[in-house]
């Protein structure tokens, strides 16, 4: 055919391509990974789509189809392709494809030719296929006989093993390659002349299925035996354990000659149980009677069977849990399910049994059967139990709360003895006539200002300090006291920062979370005896219903999170789930309260956030602080709130000559003196009462009021409710409250939630002043 090029070409019907399956005098790398169209503009695609052979003796100028790239990069200027076919003629399995770079023409023989070897081809292809089926099913086969249950093997005509599966070999604790091409009997003389044999016999000389039960010479068991002669003149053979069937129909059989009397032995012994169970048995319908009850009834309430049969059930339940019996009863006698409950039963000696019921409903529809069981030992035993575990919480709390009240004695008596030690040298000196006494005077006001503090670190931690908002960035607040918790967790542990650009404000008090990042470094250290790192990282979240830090109170929304990990020891799942109980702590006696992470958790929440422990033993904690979102605007460093304006910084001393008449109510005579005196110092009209009824008859009068400066925790009225009754007695009243302690839950902006300003004890008299002189000018 003078051709130096030639092809085979299958078709990938999903792809609907043609590959190029084998071929000579390609390039290197195209057989095996090139393609062509098998659409009808290809003469591949058309020869096979058609079943049609094509002959293009000039490509070049082949108006039917379009020259592939594969020939065109080869230069090839004819070509003639033919369909091959597998045997079965259903679907092609290609084409067959010669082309040559020589000028000339493909003849009528040459198409007859190629044909022919085509033809061929798919013959050889078709057997190749078929020989590949069979061996995947051969091997499909094998597996299948692998895997089953049953032992089986296979012999040939001379009684030789050709296969034997794994269960075979289990069973007979022989090796199987050992076995292949050995004699059966040979190999299991025991098996000679029993019936297994026979069988064995008989299939093999009748060429016929045999099957039966038997007693195994070999395995000593009882086996089923199923025989299939082959088509090689040999003999496949499955074999089961039939050993507990067999068991079972023997029991079967034995229990089937004694049914009668085991019949009536079991019904003696549901009497015997009936008659001596401690357990209240009950046949009862639904309309409240008893139809039989057990002895045990009468040994445990004291009644005889004909009363407890006359009684209705609502004569002894007590009234308490009779609504829930009731509805029991009625969820039994609709849903046809058993229930279980408690009650109490009124024994004849007139006291109260706690019984446990389960209640299955009969069969019948009008009727259920009862078990109950006495458990009003149990139930004493457990209260007495909580009683008991009550009682060691109490004396834990009260063992936490002495080492907390312990230390903040030991901190105030120290304050004291300062404030009390200063003013006793400035009363000395001024009467010695020195006026020396600013040094003492300022020690006095420094230990005032600790104390309020350490009064502010209690109310807290018991959630009811109002907190001092403003806006916040963490990350400046982290990289400011990035020193101070570096020399506070020593050389050992590495401080590092991860924090995240572009951090969203918060609204919190920053002094608190201050004292939280210090507390967690403190407790970081403590996790890492020999040293480790502390990370200090930030980042913004969005939390919704599928995060877990988003727990009950708190809203979805936008957090900015601040997270203390180390890698240290970790908590214990036990530990971890108590960590933000007030007062619990791992520490030894006398080395924590317990107030840390408590204090920290309800700073968070009082913030509108929460807080969240994540530890793993071995591997570290991470405590994360979620803190919402600010986006109120921002005036020289002060948060706008809608509605707010920015709050004047109070001047360090007042200007002289302030105008106006104010009403103090407070009950603790000292601080009024000093308010009252301080204020009437700068030019104030002062009023003063010592209770809210005294308060009230001022504003009644026709005494000039424009400010009420009123403590909040007052005797008898309290601030709140003086405040209100003053302004219906003078509407537009302002009003600034005083407190060391605040029952309602502070507005974002610090005051009490119940409208006015708010400034807590204890307050310098210059802040104070600045309070005042704002609000009566803002007028």
């Amino acid at each position: 055919m003078g051709t130096d090029l030639c092809k085979v070409l299958e078709w990938l019907p999903d792809r609907d391509q043609l590959l190029m399956r084998a071929g000579v005098g390609w390039a290197e790398g195209l057989v095996g990974h090139a393609t062509v169209g098998a659409d009808l503009e290809s003469p591949a695609g058309y020869a096979l789509k058609t079943g049609a052979p094509v002959i293009s003796n000039h490509l070049e100028h082949e108006a039917r189809f379009r020259t592939p790239h594969v020939l065109a990069i080869h230069g090839v200027r004819r070509a003639i392709n033919v369909v091959i076919r597998d045997g079965t003629d259903e679907k092609p399995f290609g084409v067959l494809e010669v082309d040559s770079s020589d000028p000339g023409s493909f003849e009528e023989a040459d198409l007859a030719f190629m044909q022919g070897f085509a033809n061929l081809l798919g013959v050889a292809i078709e057997r190749s296929q078929a020989e590949s089926s069979l061996t995947v099913s051969h091997e499909r086969n094998l597996e299948i006989l692998e895997s089953i249950g049953d032992a089986f093997y296979a012999v040939d005509a001379d009684w030789r093993f050709t296969y034997v599966n794994r269960k075979a070999e289990e069973w007979w604790g022989r090796d199987r390659d050992h076995l292949i091409g050995a004699s059966y009997w040979e190999e299991f003389p025991q098996a000679v002349g029993s019936i297994a044999y026979e069988a064995h016999q008989m299939a093999m000389r009748e060429r016929q299925h045999v099957h039966c039960e038997t007693i195994s010479p070999i395995l000593g068991h009882w086996v089923d035996i199923d025989i299939h002669p082959t088509a090689t003149g040999g003999l496949s053979v499955y074999f089961r354990d039939i050993g507990e069937r067999k068991r079972q129909e023997d029991e079967l059989r034995r229990l089937n000659e004694t049914l009668e009397e085991r019949v009536a032995e079991r019904t003696r012994e549901r009497d015997r149980l009936w008659e001596l169970s401690d357990d209240l048995l009950v046949v009862s319908d639904y309309d409240g009677h008893r139809i039989r009850v057990s002895p045990s009834w009468s040994r445990l309430l004291g009644y005889d069977e004909t009363a407890l049969l006359t009684m209705r059930y609502t004569d002894v339940i007590h009234p308490d849990d009779l609504g829930s019996v009731t509805a029991c009863l009625e969820e039994l006698r609709t849903y046809r399910r058993s229930v279980r409950f408690e009650d109490r039963i009124l024994a004849a000696d007139g006291s109260w049994r706690w019984v446990a019921w389960v209640l299955s409903p009969d069969p019948d529809g009008m009727r259920f059967h009862g078990v109950g069981r006495d458990v009003t030992a149990e139930r004493t035993a457990a209260e007495a139990l909580r009683a008991t575990e009550e009682q060691l919480r109490q004396a834990q709390k009260m063992e936490a709360l002495g080492q907390l009240t312990g230390g903040v004695a030991h901190d105030f008596n120290n304050l004291l003895q300062a404030i009390g030690g200063s003013l006793e040298v400035v009363e000395r000196r001024l009467e010695a006539g020195r006026t020396d006494v600013a040094k003492f005077s300022s020690a006095a006001r420094v230990s005032v200002e600790k104390a309020a503090m350490l009064t502010q670190r209690l109310l807290a931690f018991s959630r009811r300090q109002p907190l001092a908002p403003n806006v916040l960035d963490l990350n400046e607040l982290v990289l400011g006291m990035r020193d101070l918790v570096q020399r506070s967790v020593g050389e050992t542990v590495q401080v590092q920062t991860n924090l995240a650009d572009r951090l969203w404000l918060t609204w919190a008090d920053s002094s608190q979370v201050e004292n939280a990042l210090l507390n967690l470094a403190i407790n970081a250290r403590d996790a890492m005896p020999g040293g480790g790192r502390l990370i200090i990282e930030s980042c913004n979240v969005r939390l919704d219903h599928t995060s877990p830090a988003l727990e009950a109170g708190v809203e979805p929304g936008e957090y900015a999170m601040l997270a203390v990990s180390d890698t240290g020891t970790g908590m214990l799942t036990d530990v971890l789930e108590r960590a933000f109980e007030p007062f619990f702590t791992t520490k030894p006696l006398g080395q924590g309260t317990g107030l840390g992470l408590s204090q920290l958790y309800g700073f968070a929440r009082q913030s509108g956030g929460t807080a969240r422990i994540e530890s793993e033993q071995g591997r570290g904690t991470s405590v994360k602080l979620y803190l919402p979102r600010h986006r109120g605007a921002i005036e020289n460093g002060v948060d706008l709130v809608p509605g707010q304006e920015p709050e004047a910084k109070p001047q360090a001393h007042p200007v002289p000559g302030g105008l106006g008449s104010i009403l103090v109510v407070e009950d603790e005579l000292l601080v009024s003196m000093v308010m009252v005196e301080t204020l009437e110092e700068y030019g104030y009209t002062v009023h003063e009462a010592a209770e809210g009824q005294a308060a009230l008859r001022i504003l009644e009068s026709s005494t000039t009021v424009d400010l009420l400066v009123t403590d909040v925790g007052l005797p008898g009225i309290n601030g709140h409710q003086l405040a209100e009754i003053a302004r219906t007695l003078r509407p537009g009243l302002k009003v600034l409250f005083l407190t060391g302690y605040v029952h309602d839950k502070p507005a974002k902006d610090g005051t009490p939630g119940y409208g006015g300003d708010l400034i807590g004890k204890p307050v310098a008299m210059d802040v104070l002043l600045a309070k005042v002189k704002a609000l009566i000018e803002s007028r």
